[in-house]
């Protein structure tokens, strides 16, 4: 586990190999079904940013669609909670902080598609743990930010 304190908060994470992640941080909260999202601004004490958030709600029966449509499964059992208050949360995938000098770098947003029918920016085959890994390795490390 690893700590960042930021202007915003204090985000407790998970080191991976190569990379840390911070997943299911609540970009913003609504008060019902339809009602406009508030931005978070500020965190009170240290968020437990180890495990994905809610995904929002979605049909679970997509096997059709992947064996016809796209004809290769893809999706496992879904393994998160759904929710349509509180699936708001991004997931962030850094390089693993290095001794060497610290530097901007390129952010890469991921919003993932899906159609409401299957998958979300948690789902196994949109790691981005894989793809910052891969750029670390190639010398040109990005960092991901993924939404829901």
């Amino acid at each position: 586990m690893v700590t960042l304190h930021t202007s915003f908060g204090s985000f407790k994470g998970i080191h991976g190999e190569d990379v840390v992640q911070y997943l299911g941080i609540k970009y913003a909260k609504v008060k019902d079904q339809l009602s406009a999202p508030d931005m978070m601004i500020c965190y009170e004490g240290v968020v437990d940013a180890t495990e994905y958030g809610p995904r929002a709600p979605a049909a679970d029966a997509s096997l059709f669609e992947q064996q016809v449509l796209i004809q290769q499964v893809i999706d496992d059992a879904p393994s998160q909670a759904m929710s349509g208050m509180e699936c708001l949360n991004l997931n962030i995938t850094v390089p693993s902080p290095k001794t060497e000098e610290r530097k901007a770098l390129p952010v890469m947003v991921f919003i993932h598609g899906g159609g409401y029918i299957m998958g979300s920016n948690s789902a196994p085959y949109f790691k981005p743990s894989r793809f910052v890994a891969l750029s670390v390795e190639l010398g040109t490390p990005v960092i991901v930010v993924s939404i829901k």
